[in-house]
């Protein structure tokens, strides 16, 4: 009962999400045309500086708005269809781009074999898996204060199956917590307010990897903990029914 109120309440809010995120696309064109105009002034290089820097942090801020209203525009259509798991990583990477570069974050793809489609599924489901092992991924490479993190996903096919792969050099999981990771509401983190530090900002409700673990087992999938390659730390695999060739045939 706990877990499904959390889940409503978590709902609600992606539901005032979804609306913020329709709002503040109308304000979008006039910040840019205003911060491109003040880059185009005689200012002093101090100015100048700090401008630069608003551009920056603004343009992080478009590639999350573009991320919830791509994922809210997918939800709203709920057929499912197989996912090329080539094309969602690469189409997640041109998402978060701009975040991993402010953060120092090398992204890093491998794909091995072709036609990796997985079997149907929604197609917001997968983008929400991906994107909450890059936050905490990235929240562990802060943790770990490491200033040059790295994240690797890796993409293969193997008899029936395909695999995701997501590495990241951040601090880890203690042997202690490997078996309640998924278990709702298990977190190591205290949500903190909104003048906490960065490496404070490692937070979580505690759900995060109990609903991707729940999306992937949705389709009979599995997701686990396993050994990492040198370099990194932590490494979780994905494994997912591969499209039939029906469905392949079927969306062409």
């Amino acid at each position: 009962l706990e877990e499904i109120e959390m889940l409503r309440v978590l709902a609600g809010i992606g539901l005032n999400i979804a609306e913020f995120t329709h709002e503040i696309r109308q304000f979008v064109p006039s910040f840019n045309g205003s911060i491109n105009y003040l880059l185009e002034q005689n200012f002093g290089d101090e100015i100048k500086s700090s401008l630069v820097n608003l551009q920056d942090n603004f343009n992080r801020f478009k590639s999350y708005t573009s991320y919830i209203d791509h994922t809210i525009t997918q939800n709203s259509n709920r057929e499912k269809r197989p996912i090329d798991l080539r094309s969602a990583v690469r189409s997640f990477h041109e998402i978060v781009l701009k975040d991993l570069q402010s953060e120092n974050i090398a992204l890093i793809e491998d794909y091995y074999g072709y036609d990796l489609y997985t079997y149907s599924m929604h197609p917001s489901e997968l983008t929400s898996v991906l994107y909450n092992l890059y936050t905490n991924a990235k929240k562990a490479i802060k943790r770990a204060n490491n200033a040059d993190g790295k994240i690797q996903i890796i993409c293969g096919k193997e008899e029936g199956i395909v695999y995701i792969e997501f590495l990241d050099n951040g601090d880890g999981i203690p042997e202690s917590n490997v078996n309640r990771i998924f278990d709702a509401f298990f977190t190591t983190s205290v949500p903190l307010g909104i003048d906490a530090s960065q490496n404070e900002m490692a937070t979580g409700t505690g759900l995060g990897l109990k609903i991707v673990k729940d999306i992937i087992t949705a389709y009979s999938g599995t997701i686990n903990l396993i050994a990492p390659e040198q370099e990194y730390v932590t490494n979780f695999r994905i494994e997912l029914p591969q499209a039939s060739e029906e469905q392949l045939q079927q969306y062409g």
